[in-house]
Order: C-alpha cells, then structure tokens, then sequence
C-alpha cells in the first residue's frame, strides 16, 4: 500500500531518485578502497552536486506547493548575487564554488514536504559506507603507520560530517542493538580517522542519541549535560592542536581573515563584498600552500574558498546576513518538515560544527544530510490528530504508517 502510494504521490521522491542516489555514495566507496592512503577516484562531490539539481528539477516537474515566499526570496538573494558578478565577468567557476550553500538552501525549500519512503535502503547503505571506511582506515594504518590517514568518499573532515548525519536520520528506526552497533561503529571511524573536527560531529551524534533513549530520565539529562563540556574540549583540543602545527592551519586562515577585513565598514560586515571579491596578493601570498584553491584564472588570485571555514567564507562573500540566512533557512525548513526539536538542533549543530572546520554548508556532504533530514520527516500539512511527539522522535501521530518493503 505504501509502496503504491509513493509511486503516485507527487509529493513522493521517485524512486529512480533514491537509488540513484545509494548509486553514488556505493560506487564512490567501493572504488576507494584500493586506493590506500588516497580518496575515491570517483568524482562523489560533483555527482552529489548533479544529483541535488535533478531533486530541484524533479520537484518542480512533480508538481507540488512550495514554501513559495521562501524560494522567491532565495531566488532573487541569488540573482542578486550572480548579476553583479557577470557584469563584473567575474569567473563563474569561482562564483558557483563560493555560491553553493545558495543552491542547497532553494533544494531545502523544494524538499520541504516531499516523502523519502521507507529509510530500509538508507540504513544499509549507512552500514555499508561505515564498514567500508573503517576498513580502509585500518588498511592504510597497517600500511603506512599509525599516523597515517586516509578518506573513503573524500578527507575524513567532510565525510563524518556526512555519516553522523546519517546516524541522526536513521537512529530512529533502528532496533535497540542495530543503535548500539551503529554508534560503535561510527566510533571507531572516528577514533582511527584521527580527525578532532569529526570526533566533535560525532558528539553532536551522540547528544542525539542520548535524548531518543527511553525512559532515561535523570540519567539522560546527566549524559546530555556531560557532552557538553566534552564537546569543549575537542573545540579546545583542535583550536591548541592546530596552532602548534607548523604552516598552514585554522589559525593562519582567521589571521588572514582579519586582515582582509579590517578596513570593512557597517554594510559590508552585514551584506559581505561584491561578488566576486578576490582576497589581496598579501592574502594570497600567505595561503600559497593550497595553491590548488588559487582562482580558476590561474593569474595568482584567489577568493574566500582558500578560507576553508565556512564560516569565514560565507561572512566574507554574503555578510553577517548571509550567515544568518544559511541557519535560519536551514532551522526553518526542517521544523516545516515536521523534524523534532532534537532532530532539527543535532542536524543544524553537525552543520554549524562542520563550518568552523572546513566547508560546511557549501559542501554537498552537509547539504545532502540536511535535505535527507527535511524529506524523511513527517510533513506537518499531512499530521492528524493531536499534536505529539511519537516514539520515533516526530511530530504526529503515534501510530506509525507501514515502511514501504523495498531497498529504496
């Protein structure tokens, strides 16, 4: 019944779509693996990117009600962006490498209300993604050292971001043991990754975790209140780390930052530079080792991207209001979804944490976990009865609808 009514519910993600999808991220694993010490020689981030824009063009050939004054406003903040910098015949490889946590907050807008399915083929490929990487990890450890590290999908930093979202998404429809073994897992992903910036995502995880526990009582708000000084610590822990490695870290990026912005006025603190802005040769100059996030001209410019925080990033190109845009649109749409209020501040916090370290939102790896959360959730046009939060964390009711028996 269920799976006849995603096949003939516009609201419904087709199929082809989610497959498509566990396509991706499956293929993407599985030829990492024999690339020890390296990433995927599959280009995932471009395909997840191609994918995101088929789910907008998808959504708009299905048909459907849209948050309409929302994707008209993101529309138009995009435009405004994108004409001033081809008047300025600005590279638009650049502009769209700086400007995709645009695209993804208009997919956010379209997945609001939209039906994933049954999470069946999620949750596997989940656990797939996750025992491949650990594998992989412990193989490049046995081959180049303990020190050594290595990515399934990409650098450790953006894809744990991405598996912590997964968990989060799928951590209500598993059994009490699946939890157990998932979390363990992920675990030691991270423990072997070496990375502190996924080691704090998966605290985020964590706190998630604890807060769907049932019948915990004080002893939940105990291990929700001890994760927090936790999660300082591994904030302190990357922050003292980094600024002990000689070269090029976190640190020489905010210093860089500061400088750039020193001379700013009021308006451009709040609305950021004109699109494309270059940093000075001085900026530039400073951050040659990532000589490979120099602009696509190649005349020795280079933009906010070379930043890597996505914080710094989007405050340089966008302003304090395209930062606030970016959370506010990303905690709108998923509470519009239906998402609980645990749901929708663990989801947002993998985003925020994320975007002190690298990318953030403007990477496909976060933006993918933010509209998985917005197009599993319940939509709140569709809720009956009384409003409560049923056992699996959701808004609606509490009895629960069949899962639709397929892998997808």
């Amino acid at each position: 019944m269920t799976r006849t009514l995603l096949k003939t519910d516009p609201r419904a993600v087709p199929r082809f779509m989610r497959v498509a999808l566990y396509a991706i991220l499956l293929v993407g694993a599985l030829a990492s693996i024999p690339v020890i010490g390296g990433y995927s020689p599959i280009p995932v981030g471009t395909l997840l990117d191609a994918w995101i824009i088929l789910f907008i063009l998808v959504s708009i050939a299905r048909g459907r009600t849209y948050p309409i004054v929302l994707l008209f406003f993101l529309v138009g903040y995009l435009l405004m962006r994108v004409v001033p910098a081809l008047v300025a015949e600005a590279p638009m490889v650049d502009f769209l490498q700086a400007y995709r946590w645009v695209l993804y907050l208009i997919a956010f807008a379209f997945a609001v209300g939209r039906r994933w399915g049954s999470l069946v083929g999620l949750k596997r490929v989940t656990w797939l993604l996750l025992a491949m990487s650990l594998a992989k990890s412990l193989l490049t450890i046995v081959t180049f050292g303990p020190t050594a590290r290595s990515g399934l999908l990409i650098e450790n930093n953006f894809e744990l971001a991405l598996f912590s979202g997964l968990l989060i998404i799928i951590y209500r429809e598993l059994s009490g043991r699946a939890r157990f073994w998932t979390i363990a897992l992920l675990a030691a992903v991270v423990v072997v990754s070496g990375s502190r910036s996924g080691a704090i995502v998966f605290a985020i995880a964590v706190v998630y975790a604890v807060s769907q526990a049932k019948g915990a009582g004080l002893l939940r708000r105990y291990f929700i209140g001890l994760s927090v000084p936790v999660i300082i610590y591994f904030v302190a822990q990357v922050f003292e780390s980094r600024a002990l490695v000689a070269g090029i870290d976190r640190l020489n990026f905010l210093t860089v930052f500061l400088a750039e912005t020193r001379d700013w006025d009021i308006l451009t603190w709040l609305f950021g530079t004109p699109p494309l802005t270059a940093l000075s040769s001085n900026g530039c100059n400073s951050l040659a080792f990532y000589v490979n996030l120099f602009a696509s001209t190649e005349d020795g410019s280079c933009y906010s991207v070379i930043l890597h925080a996505f914080i710094l990033r989007v405050v340089f190109d966008a302003g304090i209001f395209g930062l606030l845009l970016a959370v506010i649109v990303t905690f709108y749409t998923l509470k519009k979804s239906g998402a609980s209020g645990w749901m929708t501040l663990t989801i947002a916090g993998v985003m925020v944490a994320n975007s002190f370290s690298v990318s953030g939102l403007n990477s496909p790896y976060v933006g993918l976990v933010i509209l998985l959360a917005i197009t599993t959730c319940t939509p709140r046009t569709e809720l009956r009865g009384p409003s409560v939060f049923d056992r699996s964390g959701h808004r609606g009711e509490r009895r629960r609808s069949p899962v639709e028996p397929s892998w997808a």
